[in-house]
């Protein structure tokens, strides 16, 4: 069994842990979230092929990049069906319990 999970890609975060389920099931689970996207709105970053290269060539980690990871609003959406409810934020991240 897995205690504490913890997903910061600067990319997909929600998507990648939602496909962590699968496999596991934390007992805590720490995810970065994109605050510049406020509740209500739901957003999540999308892997794309065709796309996803080019972004990566230019990410940089000390600029905003509004296109990745994902908001409070998706992640507590995405999580509740797996049992997880919001237990507190930090000034990047959200956990969940």
């Amino acid at each position: 069994p897995l205690d504490f999970l913890v997903v910061d890609l600067d990319g997909c975060d929600c998507l990648v842990a939602e496909g962590l389920m699968d496999l596991v099931r934390p007992k805590v689970l720490m995810l970065e979230i994109a605050f510049h996207f406020p509740p209500p709105f739901r957003f999540s970053a999308h892997w794309d092929v065709k796309r996803s290269h080019s972004w990566n060539a230019e990410y940089d980690v000390d600029q905003l990049n509004p296109s990745s990871g994902c908001s409070l609003s998706y992640a507590i959406h995405k999580f509740k069906p797996f049992g997880y409810h919001l237990l507190r934020l930090t000034h990047t991240d959200a956990v969940f319990v």
